[in-house]
């Protein structure tokens, strides 16, 4: 019963193709094949039975287990993986509509920024336990970081997302920038103990930086309408553009970040009360859309729109009508008519799709 529901065999159960170096050949590795209740049917036993049964065999195991040595416990905390978390949390969240999913990625957030980044200094440190470490973030946390941030404004439309993004930004241009070559180094041009300055070239399991962060530039172009930053953008991946063409399986997010470079940047205005239903209504119909060249604003009047209208002119203008949340779809930050309806504006933007 419990090599059935664990998927036990006799000459081991490790797949070959997930198992290119045969680390695993002729072993098992435990997964539940199924529910309990399914178990039950096939050996015609009792459920809770069943349940009893494997919970026994599991305690036999835990207990050899017991007796091996314990790894060693990594319970770190790292600024870039928590970026990557907030951006999954905060996209979750907009998708979803799950709050509970956005205050996670704004606690992560908060946490970063009150224990992980220099204020003064506009650092990042690396990574946190018991205290923040003495290792300065690389660029890939900045990277990961302005990502998340930028996918949090988008879920909340808070301008001190927005305003420590483009901050962050700044400071990884200055930090880790080939000047000369463009695209990112990994590690700062002093660091002490680094004798070459190496940059990522390939996504693998995590994202190169130079990939990030120029999908980042394009994303902040869109929001803050400021050309220098899609200029860099395509400095940076001009760096890369042989290497993600010839060897596409290595570098994905940089040809996506070079598929929206290569297209016209795309915004959508939501104009209205941030949590007035009809305003929810929209947004909702704007996230159920999978664009992932467009990038989302929030027009609701007051001193956030008119911080926006300083580098984007047209914003100025926006607002809803008729007392009624209103869709902008612009392109180039050149807006179509405006739409009141969710209804008709989801076949608009399935177009743009």
């Amino acid at each position: 019963m419990f090599c059935r529901h664990y998927g036990v065999e006799d000459a081991g159960n490790a797949d070959p193709r997930s198992d290119p170096h045969q680390e695993f050949a002729g072993k098992n590795i435990l997964i539940e094949r199924c529910p309990p209740t399914q178990t039950a049917s096939e050996f015609d036993v009792p459920l809770d039975q069943v349940v009893s049964r494997l919970a026994a065999c599991r305690a036999i195991l835990f207990k050899a287990r017991a007796s091996r040595p314990r790894p060693h416990l990594d319970d770190k905390i790292l600024t870039g993986w928590n970026g990557l978390m907030i951006s999954a949390f905060a996209r979750a969240a907009q998708i979803l509509d799950a709050p509970e999913y956005f205050a996670a990625a704004r606690r992560a957030a908060g946490f970063v920024r009150e224990q992980l980044f220099d204020s003064k200094t506009g650092i990042l440190h690396r990574s946190y336990l018991d205290g923040a470490g003495e290792v300065r973030g690389f660029a890939d946390d900045y990277a990961f970081l302005i990502a998340g941030l930028l996918d949090l404004y988008e879920a909340d439309f808070e301008a001190r997302d927005l305003e420590w993004a483009v901050q962050l930004q700044h400071r990884q241009d200055e930090l880790f920038l080939d000047r000369d070559g463009s695209a990112y180094f990994s590690s700062e041009a002093d660091a002490g103990d680094i004798l070459l300055r190496m940059k990522d070239d390939h996504d693998g399991a995590e994202p190169a930086a130079s990939s990030m962060a120029v999908l980042n530039l394009l994303r902040l172009a869109a929001l803050t309408g400021r050309d220098e930053y899609r200029q860099q953008a395509e400095r940076a991946a001009s760096a890369f553009a042989a290497d993600s063409h010839r060897l596409v399986q290595f570098m994905p997010l940089m040809l996506a970040a070079q598929h929206r470079l290569a297209d016209r940047p795309m915004q959508i205005v939501v104009a209205g009360p941030r949590d007035a239903p009809d305003t929810r209504e929209m947004l909702r119909t704007v996230r159920s859309i999978f664009l992932p060249q467009a990038s989302v604003l929030l027009a609701e009047g007051g001193e956030a729109q008119r911080l926006l209208s300083k580098s984007h002119p047209y914003l100025a203008d926006v607002k809803p009508i008729e007392g009624r949340a209103t869709a902008y779809v612009c392109r180039d930050f050149v807006c179509e008519s405006p739409e009141t309806n969710p209804q008709a504006l989801a076949p608009k933007l399935k177009s743009q799709a």
